[in-house]
């Protein structure tokens, strides 16, 4: 995952760039998802702000597989952070609910807002989130709500790409180096489906399922009654094994499901964007 090639003198200027960005606002609320560029984003606030200076939030709810709490909790001890969960109220927000191609900036903006509640709460001057530079390529509505309410991203604003930040990670022994994007769970869901907390659990379960068989990067997404499981195209072959398949298919119409297929096509991260657009995208 990380065979781009990496000037590391450049690297270390873009971590000093980062590191005076985080200094600058003296102390920080970390959103903290447990996953690779937040952790990175934890450590180096750590390192240049001090403990009492950062604090790490996790946000907890539907839209979050129980699995993350476990991982969060883990990752922010090793780095030695103040870590505490708040509830994710997403699922109250009927914009969001509604699942239409503009629901992470809803999302996004309702929580990021209750972190900003959270940052005066404890007397920290500033939220800053995980972003890398890499994400401005993708499509993220949530970026708009993080631009309005003034969340600062030291890593994108540095500069800093996905394969750094593993780079990064790998560097200062974090367990998550090589771990695969998770984005929340209401990415599986097709827009225009409306997003409940029973879907989102039938989603959990599913693809827990996978992982307990030993898939490494499982998406389940939700087209109405249909259940579209992507793995990765190395790991398609394994549906070739009909006890497992039966297993697979068994479980899934257990939890819901009245269709179960097989993307051919393996993983591809954001796969549902396809589905949008280009006039929705603003």
């Amino acid at each position: 995952m990380m065979s781009e090639t990496i000037d590391l003198n450049m690297l270390q200027k873009k971590v000093a760039r980062a590191a005076d960005e985080l200094r600058s606002l003296q102390s920080v609320l970390v959103a903290f998802s447990g996953g690779v560029d937040s952790s990175v984003l934890l450590k180096l606030a750590m390192q240049t702000l001090g403990r009492d200076n950062t604090l790490a939030v996790t946000a907890q709810g539907p839209l979050h597989p129980a699995w993350e709490k476990k991982q969060s909790q883990e990752i922010a001890q090793l780095i030695g952070s103040r870590h505490i969960f708040t509830s994710d109220h997403s699922c109250r927000v009927a914009e969001f609910v509604k699942n239409t191609a503009q629901r992470c900036y809803f999302c996004k903006k309702a929580l990021l807002q209750d972190l900003q509640n959270l940052a005066e709460e404890h007397q920290l001057r500033a939220v800053v989130a995980g972003e890398n530079a890499d994400d401005q390529f993708d499509y993220r509505p949530g970026a708009r709500a993080m631009s309005e309410l003034g969340i600062r991203c030291p890593l994108k604003e540095a500069h800093i790409t996905k394969a750094e930040v593993r780079l990064l990670a790998r560097q200062w022994k974090l367990p998550n180096y090589d771990a695969p994007s998770s984005p929340c769970l209401a990415t599986r869901i097709a827009y225009g489906q409306p997003i409940t907390s029973e879907l989102l659990a039938q989603i959990e379960q599913a693809e827990g399922l996978l992982l307990e068989l030993g898939f490494k990067i499982v998406r389940v997404r939700v087209h109405g009654v249909v259940a579209r499981i992507e793995v990765s195209p190395q790991e398609i072959q394994r549906f070739f094994d009909p006890a497992l398949r039966e297993q697979v298919l068994t479980r899934f119409r257990q939890l819901g499901f009245t269709y179960t297929s097989l993307d051919l096509a393996g993983y591809e991260s954001g796969g549902l964007n396809k589905l949008i657009a280009p006039e929705d995208r603003l």
